[in-house]
């Protein structure tokens, strides 16, 4: 027999798991020669979210009492995923915002600790366009080593709550690398970097120097 598919769910269990049997689908004559049984068939339907429970009902008794049954609606989890999903981004983005407040108060503090460093500069002729460049070149090092050691970390403890949580219960789930949700957190850190370097460029253009060398 040649295999021409393989589904990564079991569709006639409810959790899509498969409890270590083995699930083939086959054409009606094949089914016949293997098990010797004729008029043997499965209908799947997948109701409306319109319908009413009356009619859930009707339609049942209508079906003769030689065939089974299964009233599978109990398992519909696309409330409970949806809901679910909704926590999960709504911590992400708390953690995001959190990140970049991090960043910005990171270079900020850098950029203010070296004040006079940089009221030296300009009192020797340092334009503030250089100053800048000293600035983004610092938070450029910040923000790419963080997103290194950052990304790498989260992606080694994705892998191991997704095994941990989802991998040992569901054999069909596979975990991948989203290629979008990289470039997000690459674009997420160059605005937190961007937005850093101003408001710390800011300061500096306000500073004034013969304070700063007092």
């Amino acid at each position: 027999i040649e295999v021409v598919g393989l589904l990564k769910q079991d569709i006639y269990t409810a959790d899509g798991m498969t409890h270590g049997k083995r699930t083939l689908i086959v054409s009606n004559d094949t089914f016949e020669e293997l098990m010797g049984e004729v008029g043997y068939s499965t209908v799947l339907v997948q109701l409306e979210e319109s319908i009413s429970e009356g009619q859930v009902k009707s339609i049942i008794k209508k079906i003769p009492e030689q065939y089974l049954v299964e009233d599978n609606r109990e398992y519909n989890t696309a409330s409970t995923y949806w809901i679910f999903t909704f926590f999960v981004y709504s911590f992400i983005v708390i953690i995001a915002l959190v990140a970049m407040l991090n960043i910005i108060n990171a270079i900020s503090v850098s950029v203010t600790s070296q004040f006079k460093r940089y009221g030296m500069m300009r009192g020797i002729g340092m334009e503030l366009r250089q100053i800048k460049k000293v600035i983004i070149g610092e938070a450029c090092v910040y923000s790419i080593i963080g997103l290194i050691f950052g990304s790498g970390l989260g992606l080694l403890l994705s892998k191991a709550i997704f095994d941990s949580l989802i991998g040992s219960h569901f054999e069909y789930a596979t975990w991948e690398i989203s290629p979008s949700n990289i470039i997000f957190i690459l674009l997420f850190v160059i605005l937190a970097t961007t937005v850093a370097v101003e408001s710390s460029f800011t300061r500096v253009r306000k500073m004034d120097v013969v304070s700063q060398l007092s």
